[in-house]
């Protein structure tokens, strides 16, 4: 009696290699999907505010409230003015918020003006160095201003810019991605396409003839 002959092993499974174009349009509608999905908020709130900055009168975004105090500073401040010092002390005993601009200190016994802007609040503060008063101005705006300028990133600081940055990638992301993942789609690739075109022609026209 013959030994039956060892069972062969089956031959491993080799996965054709997918052609680069399908590649490029499996990749382009993964990332179309989570830019879109990750912007999807940002998209929300872009397209909100602009609406309202370009109809600013419907939303009253030029309405503020304007209110005015007194603080008493210490005296050391004003004999030996220090920039971080008074700034962190006009905060801490002010309790006034925002990105400080840019000021210099004056001749000794002279008044001057520093300024703090937030995108809900502007405040003006004007010390008289002779009876160490700070006359503190605060300028604040509703919701509806606060949204309007996070919108143009004014005032809001570096992190808030950065998120705008990272918005702007996330849209060009989501329209490139979708671009590639129409074309790539024979039936509908010719009415894109025209699409595409039709609408640059339309903004170029718009602006070319009825932008002042």
């Amino acid at each position: 009696m013959t030994d039956a002959p060892p069972p062969s092993r089956p031959e491993p499974l080799v996965r054709p290699k997918r052609p680069l174009l399908r590649t490029i349009q499996l990749q382009a509608r993964w990332l179309h999907t989570y830019f879109s999905m990750l912007a999807m908020v940002l998209f929300f709130f872009f397209g909100l505010t602009g609406f309202m900055l370009n109809h600013s009168e419907w939303f009253g975004l030029d309405a503020t409230r304007t209110s005015e105090r007194r603080i008493t500073l210490d005296r050391g401040l004003i004999e030996k003015p220090d920039k971080l010092e008074m700034v962190e002390y006009l905060r801490s005993v002010g309790r006034i918020t925002g990105m400080v601009q840019p000021f210099d200190l004056p001749e000794p016994g002279q008044p001057f003006h520093i300024a703090f802007k937030a995108p809900k609040t502007s405040t003006d503060v004007d010390i008289s160095a002779a009876d160490a008063i700070a006359t503190v101005t605060t300028e604040t705006r509703g919701v509806m201003g606060l949204l309007t300028r996070l919108h143009t990133a004014r005032e809001a600081g570096v992190a808030w810019q950065l998120l705008l940055d990272v918005s702007a990638v996330l849209i060009v992301g989501a329209a490139l991605s979708g671009f590639v993942i129409w074309t790539s789609v024979p039936k509908h690739r010719v009415a894109g396409i025209i699409a595409l075109v039709l609408s640059a022609t339309g903004i170029v026209t718009i602006y070319a003839a009825l932008v002042p």
